[in-house]
Parts: C-alpha cells; sequence; structure tokens
C-alpha cells in the first residue's frame, strides 16, 4: 500500500504535475512493477533545464 500508487492501464495514460524545480536540490525515486519494455517515468522540458527519465 504506497500514498502515491499509479496505475497505467493503456499506453498513453500519464500523470500531469506542476513545473518541477530542482535548482538547488532534488530527490526522486521509483519503485515499479511493469510488463512493459519501455516508457517514460519521468519529463520535464524546459527552455534550458530539462529531464527525462525513461526504461528502454
Amino acid at each position: 500500500n504506497f500514498w502515491n500508487a499509479a496505475y497505467f492501464n493503456k499506453e498513453t495514460s500519464y500523470l500531469h504535475f506542476p513545473t518541477f524545480h530542482g535548482e538547488l536540490s532534488a530527490d526522486i525515486s521509483f519503485l515499479f512493477k511493469t510488463s512493459s519494455s519501455s516508457g517514460v517515468f519521468l519529463e520535464n522540458l524546459g527552455i534550458k533545464d530539462f529531464i527525462r527519465i525513461e526504461l528502454s
């Protein structure tokens, strides 16, 4: 039982969050179970600062 668990039942499913501001420091962790061979965990796009974490 996880307080922040998410379930995705389609390839097009996603969660949308406010812009991630990690200028000073940030911690990101994942605990997942999947049958997919690829996918994007986190994507934050910006003009100069961006991050993308994916399973491939």
